[in-house]
Protein backbone atom coordinates (compact mmCIF):
# COMPACT_ATOMS: atom_id res chain seq x y z
CA UNK A 1 0.00 0.00 0.00
CA UNK A 2 1.42 3.57 -1.04
CA UNK A 3 2.22 5.82 2.00
CA UNK A 4 -0.42 8.37 2.71
CA UNK A 5 0.74 11.89 4.02
CA UNK A 6 0.32 12.67 7.68
CA UNK A 7 -2.38 15.32 7.95
CA UNK A 8 -2.43 16.69 11.69
CA UNK A 9 -5.32 16.99 13.21
CA UNK A 10 -6.30 18.07 16.95
CA UNK A 11 -5.70 14.73 18.97
CA UNK A 12 -6.76 13.27 22.66
CA UNK A 13 -3.60 14.51 24.71
CA UNK A 14 -3.92 10.61 26.33
CA UNK A 15 -0.53 11.10 28.38
CA UNK A 16 -2.21 14.37 30.13
CA UNK A 17 -5.59 12.45 30.81
CA UNK A 18 -3.44 9.39 32.28
CA UNK A 19 -1.57 11.89 34.58
CA UNK A 20 -5.11 13.83 35.94
CA UNK A 21 -5.37 10.91 38.69
CA UNK A 22 -7.81 12.87 40.52
CA UNK A 23 -10.35 13.99 38.07
CA UNK A 24 -10.56 10.23 37.04
CA UNK A 25 -11.35 9.15 40.48
CA UNK A 26 -13.54 12.16 40.88
CA UNK A 27 -15.64 10.98 37.68
CA UNK A 28 -15.83 7.53 38.71
CA UNK A 29 -17.31 8.43 42.20
CA UNK A 30 -20.43 10.66 39.96
CA UNK A 31 -20.85 7.38 37.49
CA UNK A 32 -21.23 5.60 40.71
CA UNK A 33 -23.10 7.78 42.24
CA UNK A 34 -25.64 8.37 39.18
CA UNK A 35 -25.62 4.73 39.06
CA UNK A 36 -26.66 4.05 42.54
CA UNK A 37 -29.77 6.71 41.92
CA UNK A 38 -30.53 5.15 38.43
CA UNK A 39 -30.79 1.77 40.67
CA UNK A 40 -32.59 3.17 43.37
CA UNK A 41 -35.18 4.97 40.72
CA UNK A 42 -35.54 1.61 38.66
CA UNK A 43 -36.25 -0.59 42.06
CA UNK A 44 -39.19 1.71 42.94
CA UNK A 45 -40.38 2.21 39.76
CA UNK A 46 -40.35 -1.88 39.14
CA UNK A 47 -42.48 -2.24 42.17
CA UNK A 48 -45.57 -0.68 39.81
CA UNK A 49 -45.06 -2.96 36.86
CA UNK A 50 -46.46 -5.97 35.79
CA UNK A 51 -44.16 -8.09 35.06
CA UNK A 52 -45.97 -10.70 34.52
CA UNK A 53 -48.02 -8.82 31.61
CA UNK A 54 -43.73 -7.74 29.97
CA UNK A 55 -42.70 -11.85 30.67
CA UNK A 56 -46.03 -12.63 28.46
CA UNK A 57 -44.93 -9.76 25.89
CA UNK A 58 -41.46 -11.10 25.80
CA UNK A 59 -42.65 -14.62 25.23
CA UNK A 60 -44.82 -13.30 22.34
CA UNK A 61 -41.88 -12.77 20.22
CA UNK A 62 -41.10 -15.40 17.00
CA UNK A 63 -37.68 -16.70 16.11
CA UNK A 64 -37.93 -14.65 12.89
CA UNK A 65 -38.41 -11.23 14.98
CA UNK A 66 -35.58 -12.73 17.03
CA UNK A 67 -33.48 -13.33 14.02
CA UNK A 68 -34.65 -10.61 11.69
CA UNK A 69 -33.33 -7.89 14.94
CA UNK A 70 -29.90 -9.64 15.39
CA UNK A 71 -29.68 -9.77 11.61
CA UNK A 72 -29.88 -5.85 11.77
CA UNK A 73 -27.76 -5.52 14.57
CA UNK A 74 -25.16 -7.38 12.91
CA UNK A 75 -25.49 -4.74 10.02
CA UNK A 76 -25.24 -2.09 12.43
CA UNK A 77 -22.10 -2.87 14.13
CA UNK A 78 -20.55 -3.86 10.40
CA UNK A 79 -21.36 0.24 9.50
CA UNK A 80 -20.26 1.43 12.33
CA UNK A 81 -16.91 -0.37 12.20
CA UNK A 82 -16.15 1.36 8.28
CA UNK A 83 -15.84 4.36 10.88
CA UNK A 84 -12.26 4.09 12.01
CA UNK A 85 -10.79 3.21 8.39
CA UNK A 86 -10.96 6.79 7.75
CA UNK A 87 -8.89 7.92 10.75
CA UNK A 88 -6.89 5.34 9.41
CA UNK A 89 -6.00 6.65 5.95
CA UNK A 90 -5.63 10.50 7.55
CA UNK A 91 -3.19 9.01 10.26
CA UNK A 92 -1.31 7.53 7.21
CA UNK A 93 -0.68 3.52 8.83
CA UNK A 94 -0.37 1.34 6.91
CA UNK A 95 -3.04 -1.16 9.29
CA UNK A 96 -5.26 -4.19 7.87
CA UNK A 97 -8.80 -3.07 7.30
CA UNK A 98 -9.76 -6.23 8.90
CA UNK A 99 -7.18 -5.06 12.13
CA UNK A 100 -9.07 -1.69 12.25
CA UNK A 101 -12.68 -3.01 11.48
CA UNK A 102 -12.18 -5.45 14.71
CA UNK A 103 -11.16 -2.81 16.80
CA UNK A 104 -13.71 -0.21 16.37
CA UNK A 105 -16.51 -2.88 16.55
CA UNK A 106 -15.12 -4.10 19.76
CA UNK A 107 -14.82 -0.35 20.85
CA UNK A 108 -18.30 0.24 20.16
CA UNK A 109 -19.88 -2.63 22.04
CA UNK A 110 -17.95 -1.43 25.00
CA UNK A 111 -18.53 1.61 24.75
CA UNK A 112 -22.55 1.17 24.27
CA UNK A 113 -22.55 -0.83 27.88
CA UNK A 114 -19.37 0.58 29.43
CA UNK A 115 -19.20 4.34 28.68
CA UNK A 116 -17.06 6.17 26.39
CA UNK A 117 -14.05 6.07 28.80
CA UNK A 118 -13.46 2.78 28.57
CA UNK A 119 -15.01 1.60 25.16
CA UNK A 120 -14.30 4.70 22.71
CA UNK A 121 -11.11 5.51 24.30
CA UNK A 122 -9.81 3.02 26.45
CA UNK A 123 -10.19 -0.46 24.28
CA UNK A 124 -9.29 1.75 21.00
CA UNK A 125 -6.22 3.04 23.19
CA UNK A 126 -4.95 -0.56 24.06
CA UNK A 127 -5.64 -2.06 21.04
CA UNK A 128 -4.36 0.56 18.27
CA UNK A 129 -0.96 0.80 20.43
CA UNK A 130 -0.32 -2.84 20.63
CA UNK A 131 -0.35 -3.12 16.92
CA UNK A 132 2.04 0.32 16.81
CA UNK A 133 -0.55 3.09 16.49
CA UNK A 134 0.76 6.06 18.94
CA UNK A 135 -1.13 7.82 21.76
CA UNK A 136 -1.57 10.54 19.86
CA UNK A 137 -2.80 9.22 16.36
CA UNK A 138 -5.39 7.10 18.42
CA UNK A 139 -6.57 10.38 19.65
CA UNK A 140 -6.98 11.07 15.70
CA UNK A 141 -8.79 8.40 15.12
CA UNK A 142 -11.78 8.59 17.77
CA UNK A 143 -12.05 12.06 17.42
CA UNK A 144 -12.63 11.29 13.64
CA UNK A 145 -15.02 8.48 14.34
CA UNK A 146 -17.25 10.26 16.69
CA UNK A 147 -17.40 13.29 14.69
CA UNK A 148 -18.47 11.06 11.82
CA UNK A 149 -21.16 9.63 14.11
CA UNK A 150 -22.17 12.57 15.48
CA UNK A 151 -22.31 14.16 12.11
CA UNK A 152 -25.02 11.32 10.92
CA UNK A 153 -26.94 11.83 13.51
CA UNK A 154 -27.27 15.66 12.92
CA UNK A 155 -28.48 14.86 9.31
CA UNK A 156 -30.88 11.81 10.50
CA UNK A 157 -32.68 13.74 13.40
CA UNK A 158 -32.42 17.32 11.30
CA UNK A 159 -34.69 15.60 8.39
CA UNK A 160 -37.37 14.11 11.85
CA UNK A 161 -37.63 17.18 12.89
CA UNK A 162 -38.02 18.97 9.57
CA UNK A 163 -40.45 16.88 8.65
CA UNK A 164 -42.60 16.87 11.72
CA UNK A 165 -42.60 12.71 11.57
CA UNK A 166 -42.78 12.76 15.71
CA UNK A 167 -44.62 14.00 18.26
CA UNK A 168 -42.61 14.14 21.69
CA UNK A 169 -44.54 14.33 24.91
CA UNK A 170 -46.25 17.65 25.43
CA UNK A 171 -45.17 17.99 28.75
CA UNK A 172 -41.43 18.47 27.21
CA UNK A 173 -39.48 21.63 26.97
CA UNK A 174 -39.20 20.85 23.14
CA UNK A 175 -42.25 21.22 21.34
CA UNK A 176 -43.78 20.96 18.02
CA UNK A 177 -42.38 24.74 17.35
CA UNK A 178 -38.90 24.53 18.27
CA UNK A 179 -38.56 20.75 16.60
CA UNK A 180 -38.21 22.50 13.23
CA UNK A 181 -36.30 25.17 13.99
CA UNK A 182 -33.66 22.96 15.40
CA UNK A 183 -34.01 20.37 12.48
CA UNK A 184 -33.21 23.15 10.20
CA UNK A 185 -29.69 24.05 12.86
CA UNK A 186 -28.42 20.49 12.42
CA UNK A 187 -29.00 20.42 8.72
CA UNK A 188 -27.25 23.53 9.06
CA UNK A 189 -24.60 22.25 10.64
CA UNK A 190 -24.39 19.14 8.34
CA UNK A 191 -24.20 21.27 5.07
CA UNK A 192 -21.52 23.55 6.58
CA UNK A 193 -19.31 20.17 6.60
CA UNK A 194 -19.82 19.45 3.50
CA UNK A 195 -19.59 23.15 1.88
CA UNK A 196 -16.08 23.13 4.04
CA UNK A 197 -15.19 19.79 2.36
CA UNK A 198 -15.94 21.22 -0.96
CA UNK A 199 -13.49 24.43 -0.83
CA UNK A 200 -11.29 23.00 1.67
CA UNK A 201 -11.37 19.11 1.34
CA UNK A 202 -7.79 17.28 2.00
CA UNK A 203 -6.16 20.91 1.95
CA UNK A 204 -6.56 21.76 5.49
CA UNK A 205 -6.71 25.13 7.08
CA UNK A 206 -5.92 26.64 11.07
CA UNK A 207 -8.27 27.20 13.95
CA UNK A 208 -6.49 28.36 17.06
CA UNK A 209 -2.80 27.57 15.55
CA UNK A 210 -3.77 24.06 14.62
CA UNK A 211 -3.98 22.28 11.34
CA UNK A 212 -7.63 20.48 10.61
CA UNK A 213 -7.86 19.07 7.30
CA UNK A 214 -11.42 17.40 5.78
CA UNK A 215 -12.04 15.15 3.48
CA UNK A 216 -12.99 15.42 0.18
CA UNK A 217 -16.02 15.60 -1.08
CA UNK A 218 -16.66 12.28 -1.86
CA UNK A 219 -15.19 10.56 1.53
CA UNK A 220 -17.36 13.42 3.60
CA UNK A 221 -20.41 12.39 1.67
CA UNK A 222 -19.42 8.66 2.38
CA UNK A 223 -19.20 9.08 5.73
CA UNK A 224 -22.89 11.01 6.21
CA UNK A 225 -24.39 7.75 4.24
CA UNK A 226 -22.86 5.29 6.45
CA UNK A 227 -23.51 7.62 10.11
CA UNK A 228 -27.12 8.12 8.91
CA UNK A 229 -27.44 4.43 7.82
CA UNK A 230 -26.16 3.09 11.12
CA UNK A 231 -28.45 5.31 13.01
CA UNK A 232 -31.19 4.29 10.57
CA UNK A 233 -30.49 0.91 11.23
CA UNK A 234 -30.37 1.26 15.26
CA UNK A 235 -34.19 2.46 14.96
CA UNK A 236 -34.86 -0.24 12.33
CA UNK A 237 -33.71 -3.00 15.52
CA UNK A 238 -36.16 -1.17 17.96
CA UNK A 239 -39.12 -0.82 15.31
CA UNK A 240 -38.96 -5.05 14.90
CA UNK A 241 -38.85 -5.36 18.50
CA UNK A 242 -41.68 -3.16 18.89
CA UNK A 243 -43.61 -5.96 16.50
CA UNK A 244 -44.12 -3.02 14.24
CA UNK A 245 -46.83 -1.37 16.54
CA UNK A 246 -45.98 2.16 16.31
CA UNK A 247 -44.20 3.84 12.97
CA UNK A 248 -40.60 3.52 12.27
CA UNK A 249 -40.39 7.19 12.95
CA UNK A 250 -40.97 7.18 16.56
CA UNK A 251 -38.98 4.17 17.96
CA UNK A 252 -36.35 6.39 15.18
CA UNK A 253 -36.70 9.21 17.77
CA UNK A 254 -36.46 7.03 21.14
CA UNK A 255 -33.33 6.20 20.16
CA UNK A 256 -31.80 9.31 19.14
CA UNK A 257 -33.11 10.87 21.90
CA UNK A 258 -32.06 8.17 24.57
CA UNK A 259 -28.31 8.39 22.95
CA UNK A 260 -28.32 12.47 24.14
CA UNK A 261 -29.83 11.68 27.19
CA UNK A 262 -27.92 8.98 28.14
CA UNK A 263 -24.62 11.47 27.14
CA UNK A 264 -26.23 14.12 29.19
CA UNK A 265 -26.68 11.63 32.16
CA UNK A 266 -23.50 10.54 32.05
CA UNK A 267 -24.43 6.93 32.83
CA UNK A 268 -22.92 3.65 31.27
CA UNK A 269 -25.12 1.94 29.12
CA UNK A 270 -28.21 4.98 29.43
CA UNK A 271 -29.17 2.78 32.85
CA UNK A 272 -32.47 3.59 32.83
CA UNK A 273 -33.04 6.23 30.67
CA UNK A 274 -33.89 4.35 27.83
CA UNK A 275 -36.32 2.96 29.28
CA UNK A 276 -37.78 6.39 30.34
CA UNK A 277 -37.37 7.99 26.81
CA UNK A 278 -39.22 4.79 25.67
CA UNK A 279 -42.40 4.87 27.90
CA UNK A 280 -42.39 8.34 27.48
CA UNK A 281 -42.32 8.35 23.62
CA UNK A 282 -43.96 5.15 22.87
CA UNK A 283 -46.64 4.42 25.83
CA UNK A 284 -49.55 6.71 24.13
CA UNK A 285 -49.78 3.95 21.77
CA UNK A 286 -48.65 1.12 23.68
CA UNK A 287 -48.45 -0.55 27.25
CA UNK A 288 -45.93 -0.23 29.45
CA UNK A 289 -45.43 -3.93 29.66
CA UNK A 290 -45.05 -4.07 25.43
CA UNK A 291 -42.59 -0.63 25.77
CA UNK A 292 -40.27 -2.63 28.99
CA UNK A 293 -40.54 -5.88 26.37
CA UNK A 294 -39.22 -4.27 23.41
CA UNK A 295 -36.75 -1.99 25.27
CA UNK A 296 -35.43 -5.28 27.40
CA UNK A 297 -34.78 -6.99 24.06
CA UNK A 298 -33.30 -3.87 22.45
CA UNK A 299 -30.82 -4.45 25.56
CA UNK A 300 -30.42 -7.91 24.97
CA UNK A 301 -29.60 -8.24 21.65
CA UNK A 302 -28.11 -4.83 20.75
CA UNK A 303 -26.31 -4.14 23.89
CA UNK A 304 -25.37 -7.23 25.97
CA UNK A 305 -25.10 -10.17 22.84
CA UNK A 306 -22.26 -7.81 21.13
CA UNK A 307 -20.34 -7.08 24.54
CA UNK A 308 -20.38 -11.06 24.94
CA UNK A 309 -18.63 -11.81 21.10
CA UNK A 310 -16.10 -8.52 21.97
CA UNK A 311 -14.82 -9.85 24.58
CA UNK A 312 -14.11 -12.95 22.95
CA UNK A 313 -13.13 -11.19 20.32
CA UNK A 314 -10.66 -8.88 22.67
CA UNK A 315 -9.14 -11.76 24.68
CA UNK A 316 -9.05 -13.20 20.75
CA UNK A 317 -6.39 -10.56 19.96
CA UNK A 318 -4.77 -10.07 23.13
CA UNK A 319 -3.38 -13.86 22.62
CA UNK A 320 -2.85 -13.55 19.34
CA UNK A 321 -0.65 -10.49 19.82
CA UNK A 322 0.93 -12.14 23.07
CA UNK A 323 1.75 -15.45 20.50
CA UNK A 324 3.39 -13.31 17.66
CA UNK A 325 5.70 -11.94 20.73
CA UNK A 326 6.47 -14.92 21.88
CA UNK A 327 7.25 -16.09 17.91
CA UNK A 328 9.32 -13.00 17.68
CA UNK A 329 11.48 -13.34 20.38
CA UNK A 330 12.44 -16.82 20.15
Amino acid sequence: MMNMRRLSLPSMDFSALKNRIDWVKAGKVVTFGLLAAAAVMIIFYARNIDWNAVARALKSYSAREIAFAGALTACSFLTYSCFDLFGRHYTGYELRTARVMLITAISYAFNLTLGSIVGAAGMRLRLYQQIGVKAGDVGRIILISVGINWLGYALVAGVLFVAGLIQLPPDWEVNARTLPILGWALIAVVASYIGASIFYGDRGFTVRGREVCLPKTGAAVLQLVLASCNWMIMGGVLYCLMQQKVTYALTLAVVMVSSVAGIISRIPGGIGVLEAVSIAILAPQLTEARVLAGVLAYRAIYYLAPLVLATGGFLALQAADRGQAASAAE
